[in-house]
């Protein structure tokens, strides 16, 4: 009987056990024979009813135990996912917020077949710090389209890659430019979009930019309007002509 309780209530312990059956033994004598006038057989009868009874009593409150565990446990698992769930939100409200509000943009206008430059700001103000690596995205794209890595290297000399279904050879870094720039060859219709420049550094923390880069194809007498504004008086306003080499670009003021 011991035996068969111990495995059923490892956690009470053989000891404990004993401990029980010995009491619910006892109590259950006194209490329906304080005479002494009973029978070994009818003594031994009450002594299987207590155990009966301390078994009883043991499964209820070992049952309840193991309940309020299970309760525990589950609202522990289920406090740990929604703190993770909070967590991955507020970091997304949070990037959204940065990438709104503290990234600064760049507005660049280029005409097809130009060469055109992007800027991005490598600087650093931290003494010893350096470029370790310089991405440039395209929003629509979600990827990289230029690379300039100097990890475990000298900036000079740098490994460079070019997408080739963007910019391919078209594309080259000017860091010693102040700000660094991009340049682009031969600037195409399909180049125009946003662009954000990463720059990570070897101390200093990683700085974002981004570029809007509007493409124009005069060719095609897509012509950019150009409004100009005084804070003096309307007799600043003039005739403007836009001159290039492919023609004239005449503004709508």
């Amino acid at each position: 009987m011991t035996k068969n309780l111990a495995k059923t209530y490892p956690d009470v312990g053989t000891w404990g056990i004993r401990l029980v059956i010995k009491v619910a033994a006892i109590l259950g004598y006194l209490c329906c024979h304080g005479n002494g006038t009973s029978s070994a057989a009818t003594i031994d009868d009450e002594q299987d009813a207590s155990l009966n009874w301390a078994k009883t009593g043991l499964a209820n409150s070992t049952n309840g135990i193991v309940g309020r565990l299970r309760f525990r446990s589950r609202i522990r698992r289920e406090y740990i996912e929604n703190t993770q769930a909070y967590n991955a939100t507020l970091n997304f409200i949070s990037t959204g917020l940065v990438s709104l509000c503290l990234v600064p943009i760049s507005h660049i206008v280029a005409l097809v077949g130009d060469p055109t430059y992007l800027p991005c700001d490598i600087s650093t103000t931290h003494e010893g710090d350096s470029v370790h690596l310089v991405l440039w995205y395209r929003e629509d794209l979600g990827t990289s389209v230029y690379s300039v890595d100097a990890r475990d290297r000298d900036f000079g000399i740098a490994e460079r890659w070019s997408d080739d279904t963007v910019f391919s050879s078209r594309a080259y870094f000017m860091p010693d430019k102040k700000p660094a720039e991009l340049g682009v060859d031969h600037i195409r219709e399909e180049d125009a979009g946003i662009y954000r420049c990463r720059v990570d550094f070897q101390i200093g923390q990683t700085r974002n930019s981004k570029v809007n880069l509007t493409v124009i194809d005069a060719a095609n007498g897509k012509r950019p309007t150009v409004s100009i504004y005084s804070q003096r008086s309307a007799a600043d306003i003039g005739t403007y002509v836009c001159t290039h080499a492919s023609g004239i670009l005449e503004p709508r003021v």
